[in-house]
């Protein structure tokens, strides 16, 4: 099965199969241009949505800036603010790995990437704040995100 955008057919670029169970032996047919659209619609598809309630004023601002085409659309100037503050506010960014892990939503390599910190310097950190520390991987999702995590190191 081949999905097509409707592109000119000058400039078409075979781009390679997404890897994704729901898009398995799928080709796409584009030019690149699209087909960074297309990828990046696929992945933010496949992103949690979350709903929130702002004030006026800053929900007038995201506007502003939507218009202005500093951010592409509100859920990419929210994506964009939230990555900044936890970029800025490592202690949050540091306390909220701990909790996900302590709870077991993350592994110790997730909660470090999370942290933005070395697994050894979050098993220190968890060992400081009287977290357990799990053995191996509860699952084989985890233990492919610590390999993945331990690649990047």
């Amino acid at each position: 099965m081949v999905r097509t955008a409707a592109v000119s057919p000058l400039r078409q670029t075979d781009v390679a199969s997404l890897p994704s169970s729901s898009w398995a032996g799928v080709k796409t047919v584009v030019r690149r241009s699209d087909a960074t659209v297309l990828i990046r619609d696929f992945i933010h598809s496949m992103m949690p949505r979350e709903t929130t309630t702002v004030p006026d004023d800053l929900a007038r601002l995201v506007e502003g800036a939507v218009d202005a085409g500093v951010f592409q659309n509100k859920s990419d100037a929210m994506r964009h603010a939230l990555r900044e503050y936890f970029k800025e506010n490592e202690n949050t960014r540091v306390s909220a790995a701990v909790r996900l892990y302590d709870a077991g939503d993350v592994s110790l390599g997730g909660a470090a990437r999370l942290a933005d910190v070395s697994r050894f310097e979050m098993h220190e950190i968890l060992r400081e704040e009287g977290v357990e520390l799990r053995l191996g991987s509860a699952t084989e999702d985890d233990a492919e995100q610590e390999i993945e995590t331990a690649r990047d190191l």
